[in-house]
């Protein structure tokens, strides 16, 4: 799991600086588990304990606002597209869909949690 302080920090179009940790696989990271950070890419990941590298990539968007805006936007795209309340309930409809009644789920399907307006 991952804290929620970072889906908070790329809701507001802000870059990420965080430690890697290397469990679970993902594309993004070759092996290393990111939290929802795109290395490079909605900000930095450094390795656990090093306190020069975070120091180096916080001061790198200190010094480059154009950089901090980008990769802050970055960030807020990819939270709206996996993280939102939305796509979480999408996500438990779809467990729900494949795993308990056997079908894949799809927008026209199924609708299992009556949408809040």
């Amino acid at each position: 799991s991952f804290g929620l302080g970072i889906l908070e920090a790329m809701q507001f179009c802000l870059p990420v600086v965080a430690t890697r940790w290397y469990g679970e696989a993902s594309p993004e990271t070759s092996g290393a588990h990111s939290y929802p950070i795109i290395d490079n890419q909605t900000g930095y990941l450094v390795d656990l304990g090093d306190i020069q590298g975070i120091s180096n990539r916080l001061q790198e968007l200190i010094q480059d606002p154009q950089k901090r805006q980008t990769m802050g936007k970055r960030g807020r795209e990819l939270y709206l597209q996996r993280y939102t309340h939305e796509q979480w309930i999408k996500s438990v409809e779809e467990v729900l869909c494949t795993t308990v009644l056997g079908f894949k789920a799809s927008s026209n399907t199924l609708e299992i949690f009556p949408k809040h307006s």
